[in-house]
């Protein structure tokens, strides 16, 4: 043995003498600085917060998110224990994959909708079957390394995960809408906390044993990779709610009027129709209000929460008869923004086919148009959407939505422009109210109030059958009237 050698070991035994007892870190540290403990832990906290679906605003998706994001990490730490592991750690893959992308498409004007067609269904199996897998090898993985720490290799609560797991998905492919009721939410939840409480017990029994589990080495952190994948979130939000904020519009100068056009116009004068309103009316609008008896002018104001100030003109006429059963009307529906809202995002204008009037009354086809004045010239567009549409209503709880009533109504929907002043629009349309009966039309108009939007939905998705609501946090719906005796 060289000099060199025997001053090292000399070295290396003076070193490891002078260290006293005290000075090592205590037990509970180097439990906590154990890798495999943090890595089952986070595998664990990320399957509770997985399975997560309280209702709550945008708890549903970021809850999810971070519990995929746990998962995935905590198994690419154990993946190189056993072959278990590893399956497992591929499933989290696939399902992270499919999350993010269902997070982005429901970025998209009607990727709700999306996501209930046929491919998103069979994606949506897939996960299923991934998370089935992954949790069947979680336990598996678990059980072999407590047989290798020389405890008892059974992991009953991992079976119990599997098996509950296995009924949420039988109950979600045969019964997407079953509920249950409280009682069995109850109950649901009370043995998945407590499943997961016995998985995080079955974990510290082998860490007791001091078995160490081989955690995979790699090339690129936790942090970083946890910091990729959220980048690539936010990129794809970014963009979609850039690109499909705000629906197709096509704005177009306004166009002369014909001489006789501007006879009706006279005409409608005389009744005490605002100019301001006439002047927004189309030709064809024009003239089918020409020969009106009476005319009836309620106006009314409301302001808005993101600053502006709209106002409604509702015109009720009295037409002459002819010749059919009924009292023939004409009803003209204007809004007007007098200030203009801080967020354009999209608006929508909901009549009310049932509730706000009599149901013997009949309405003709509804017409319309929007107008805004930009740079010293009036443009005008149709509505993205003007016609009849299925509206749902019912009530939403903290677990599920409860949908009681359909009806088809008549809804105009569109987004208003972003430099443009005085925007505004209307809607007309004939109608016919039986003899002895008063005109009570009613309708809401619904505008974005908040530029964050998400999931991604129009003012349109908001309305209910005959209901004057209200809106929440990204919506708001102001509800007008149209009632006079003809």
């Amino acid at each position: 043995m060289t000099d060199r050698n025997r001053a090292d070991e000399r070295f290396d035994e003076a070193l490891i003498s002078s260290l006293a007892d005290e000075s090592l870190p205590p037990e509970e540290a180097v439990r906590a600085a154990n890798p495999s403990r943090r890595a089952v832990r986070c595998v664990l906290i990320g399957l509770s917060l997985c399975g997560i679906t309280l209702k709550i605003g945008w708890l549903p998706y970021l809850l999810p998110a971070a519990g995929h994001l746990l998962s995935l990490l905590g198994l690419r730490a154990l993946s190189r224990e056993n072959g278990w592991f590893g399956t497992a750690y591929g499933c989290a893959w696939g399902r992270a994959a499919y999350f993010w992308s269902w997070l982005i498409l429901l970025n998209l004007p009607g990727g709700a909708e999306t996501a209930e067609t046929g491919l998103w269904k069979a994606l949506s199996v897939v996960y299923g079957v991934l998370l089935l897998i992954e949790v069947f090898a979680l336990g598996r993985g678990l059980s072999a390394v407590r047989r290798a720490s020389g405890l008892d290799a059974s992991v009953p609560a991992a079976l119990g995960l599997f098996v509950w797991h296995a009924v949420v998905f039988v109950l979600a492919v045969i019964a997407p809408n079953f509920t249950g009721g409280t009682l069995l939410v109850v109950l649901f939840l009370g043995s998945y906390v407590m499943l997961l409480r016995a998985l995080f017990s079955a974990a510290a029994e082998f860490e007791e044993a001091e078995y160490a589990i081989r955690t995979a080495p790699v090339r690129v952190s936790d942090r970083s990779l946890a910091a990729a994948m959220l980048i690539v979130l936010a990129a794809g939000l970014t963009v979609t709610g850039i690109l499909c904020a705000r629906l197709p519009m096509n704005w177009q100068p306004l166009t002369a009027r014909s001489p006789e056009a501007e006879d009706a116009v006279r005409e409608l004068e005389d009744l005490g129709i605002p100019q301001t309103v006439l002047d927004d009316l189309t030709e064809d609008d024009l003239l089918a209000c020409r020969g009106a008896e009476r005319a009836v002018v309620k106006v009314s104001e409301e302001e808005s929460p993101d600053g502006g100030v709209i106002r409604f003109t509702n015109i009720g006429l009295r037409m002459p008869e002819d010749g059919g059963e009924g009292i023939s009307c004409r009803v003209i529906l204007r809004f007007e923004w007098i200030e203009a809202p801080r967020v354009r995002g999209t608006d929508c204008i909901h009549l009310w086919e049932r509730g706000g009037r009599d149901e013997d009354c009949i309405r003709g086809e509804v017409g319309g148009r929007l107008l805004v004045d930009r740079d010293g010239t009036t443009y005008s567009a149709d509505y993205a959407f003007l016609g009849r549409q299925l509206l749902s209503g019912g009530v939403t709880s903290f677990f599920f939505s409860s949908f009681t009533e359909e009806a088809a109504e008549i809804v105009g929907e569109f987004s208003p422009d972003r430099q443009g002043r005085r925007m505004r629009g209307y809607v007309s349309y004939a109608l016919t109210v039986p003899e002895g009966r008063n005109v009570s039309e009613w309708y809401n108009y619904t505008h974005q109030i908040s530029r964050f939007v998400y999931p991604r939905t129009t003012a349109l998705s908001h309305q209910r059958p005959s209901s004057a609501w209200v809106g929440d946090r990204t919506f708001r719906s102001f509800y007008s009237a149209l009632q006079f005796t003809p």
